[in-house]
């Protein structure tokens, strides 16, 4: 019956082969077009899916009236630590810039995209760096980028691009790392990565930020917390913003690419509404295919009115027209599947550049044969030498004529087999002779660094300058320190502080000389306490110092740009700066770093998350902050910080740190000499850098 059934479709199909051929074609274009348009809005919608923990990750947007009424994401990076450190919900909070750079490389200018180096954000994306060195995440006026694997290759094709000068619109930039980063199918792809030129204050707006939002987080009440706890410096008014940043729109990341606003209106290239767009008219191309094909089909079914009356007079019954029928209809559908298959087949490659997808696809895959004369070995170590360039827009490929028609030397095959035996034995030493040459490299340029780690080690550990025996011993020190101490307690000065607890001896991580002391941090100190939390403003009487103020690496504050802050006259005293104060960052990126009050400065109180520890007189403060830039140091900061996403330390933990303690004349002389030889690091780290 089905064979029967088949064999009539087949030949009704041939007899009207016009209005078949109209039909089939119709329906192959519709299911052509709507099936590339599904796969088109797939793969639009689905943006950085695979980043892990996607679903917890936002992008912070805003209502900058900059932008004229759009929602931008534009904001500055102060605000990342602020988030963090106010709302709890937020794990991470991750500031990062993206620009694209008309760039000189090997005299070639060409357009890349450079993104800043910042530990958060580089977590977040799962950068990771797989040759080379960290110098290109060191502060600003860093004269050190990383690139990509895919650009490495891209512009230096087989060349180490270690070392090599990237010319920029501002400065040229010398290449210390490769990094390895997911550039497919991404909101963020890059070429370089390293420390922008840009500020990093509340006034400048130019930067953007991913938060990771800890599970099971209510993002709607997340985001209500936040607009109604902006921070007065976002809504500042500014020389180019009326009215300043009033709202905080969470943009869920795998959300992000077709959110409203996010691209920008002036990049070229076809967006997600004409996707919508070409999506419906495969739909109307379809609905109009089966329209016509029903039209054709009534039009053919008044034609085969005789046709049907003679098979009902020979026994057919409804039943069994209506199989016949339903094979036909069945049988051209399957007709027109086939030929849209086909036409998938054929137009795929080039729907693939037009619209841009980042992808590879198994077409791109070429099999080469190679005859009897041919060495195998031979062919990979001499295809290896050949500089081939792909043709495509976005996924470069290379053409099977062009294999073809590839000019190679080719040896005799015996000879083909004497050069991979020789290439076997040497090969070895050439690999050996690079990672020597990767290692000699790595040492040259962490000397410097190194160095002065060795340098402020040695001194902690009493093996910088001589021992004196006529000085007076850390011990009688000690005990002036803490009759220091109980005579400001007695007068109201300060309160009495817990007893910390002992050092025991396996506590003590290295040896010190006789007439020196192992103490904590908090025996030396007066006071420990955390910063005053208020909202900066533009006026006042009094400075309020953040850490963002503070350039770590000089030790200074440019306090022209420090902000005011309201603070009652009764809680000053609690929180004012004084010379010789040091103020530690308790959380974030900077935990761990310090600022020495070495000089007079305005009439200032410090912010919450700022740790400042007041020293007893006796003590020579910069003897303590090379204690606090030392391994040593780091290592109990590491140790003692708490979190994941934003790691922080608290006044007990800084309380609680172990430091060797000398005698005061020694102290004088540690900082005498290393204020000779750390400049001289400098010196030499200035000197590998313009090398």
């Amino acid at each position: 019956m089905i064979k029967h059934c088949l064999k009539i479709a087949i030949r009704n199909l041939v007899k009207y082969k016009v209005q078949s051929a109209v039909s089939i074609l119709g329906l192959a274009v519709g299911f052509v077009c709507f099936s590339l348009s599904l796969y088109w809005i797939h793969y639009e919608m689905t943006y950085d899916h695979f980043r892990q923990n996607a679903d917890r990750i936002y992008m912070v947007r805003t209502n900058d009236e900059y932008t004229e009424g759009k929602i931008s994401t534009r904001v500055p990076y102060s605000l990342a630590a602020y988030l963090a450190q106010h709302f709890p919900d937020i794990a991470v909070a991750a500031p990062f810039h993206l620009i694209s750079e008309r760039i000189s490389v090997n005299d070639k200018y060409q357009d890349a995209v450079f993104s800043s180096a910042d530990s958060a954000w580089m977590n977040l994306m799962d950068i990771r760096i797989i040759k080379g060195n960290r110098n290109f995440m060191l502060p600003k006026d860093n004269a050190e980028i990383a690139i990509t694997e895919e650009a490495a290759k891209k512009w230096f094709r087989t060349e180490d691009p270690i070392g090599k000068e990237v010319k920029m619109l501002r400065r040229t930039k010398k290449i210390c790392a490769i990094v390895q980063a997911e550039n497919r199918h991404t909101n963020f792809p890059f070429d370089f990565i390293g420390n922008p030129e840009l500020g990093k204050t509340w006034w400048y707006i130019t930067w953007s930020i991913l938060i990771k939002v800890k599970p099971d987080t209510d993002i709607e009440e997340l985001e209500s917390k936040i607009n109604a706890n902006l921070p007065a410096e976002l809504k500042q008014v500014t020389l180019t913003r009326k009215t300043g940043i009033e709202r905080i729109i969470l943009t869920p990341l795998s959300k992000l690419h077709y959110a409203k606003d996010f691209r920008d209106d002036k990049e070229a290239g076809i967006t997600f509404q004409y996707i919508i767009y070409f999506s419906i008219a495969g739909i109307l191309i379809i609905t109009c295919a089966l329209i016509n094909y029903l039209t054709l089909f009534i039009n053919r079914m008044r034609v085969r009115q005789r046709e049907m009356a003679l098979r009902m007079i020979h026994g057919a019954n409804i039943r069994s027209l209506v199989s016949l029928l339903t094979v036909e209809f069945l049988l051209l559908l399957a007709c027109a599947v086939t030929t849209g298959f086909l036409l998938i087949e054929i137009c795929f490659p080039s729907f693939i550049e037009l619209t841009g997808i980042d992808t590879a696809i198994n077409q791109d895959l070429r099999a080469i044969d190679l005859n009897q004369y041919t060495e195998k070995k031979f062919f990979v170590y001499l295809y290896k030498t050949l500089s081939l360039k792909g043709s495509g827009v976005t996924v470069k490929g290379i053409k099977v004529d062009e294999l073809h028609n590839l000019l190679i030397p080719l040896p005799p095959l015996a000879e083909q087999q004497r050069i991979v035996a020789r290439l076997e034995e040497l090969l070895p030493d050439v690999e050996a002779y690079g990672t020597a040459q990767e290692r000699l490299t790595a040492l040259e340029s962490s000397f410097p660094q190194q160095l002065r780690k060795s340098l402020l080690q040695e001194a902690i550990q009493g093996r910088l300058v001589p021992q004196d025996p006529t000085d007076e011993s850390a011990d009688v020190l000690l005990q002036r320190i803490r009759a220091e101490k109980e005579q400001l307690i007695k007068e109201g000065k300060i309160k009495k502080q817990k007893p910390l607890p002992p050092i025991t001896e396996e506590e003590k991580p290295f040896t010190i000389p006789d007439s020196w002391q192992w103490v904590r941090l908090g025996d030396l100190a007066a006071r420990i306490n955390y910063g005053f939390t208020a909202s900066a403003s533009m006026h006042g009487d009094i400075k309020f110092l953040r850490i963002t103020d503070i350039d770590i690496k000089t030790n200074t504050v440019n306090w022209d740009s420090v902000p005011f802050c309201t603070i009652d006259k009764n809680k000053t005293d609690s929180y004012l700066l004084l010379q010789n104060d040091i103020l530690i960052a308790r959380t974030g990126g900077t935990i761990g770093k310090f600022y020495i009050v070495d000089k007079k400065i305005p009439k200032s109180v410090f912010a919450s998350y700022l740790i400042r520890v007041s020293l007893i007189k006796n003590i020579i403060t910069k003897y303590i902050g090379i204690f606090l830039s030392s391994p040593a140091y780091w290592s109990q900061i590491i140790d003692s910080s708490m979190g994941t996403g934003q790691p922080n330390v608290n006044s007990i933990a800084l309380a609680s740190l172990k430091l060797p303690l000398p005698p005061l004349a020694e102290q004088q002389r540690i900082v005498a000499r290393l204020e000779e030889l750390l400049p001289l690091c400098d010196g030499i780290l200035s000197a590998g850098g313009q090398a």
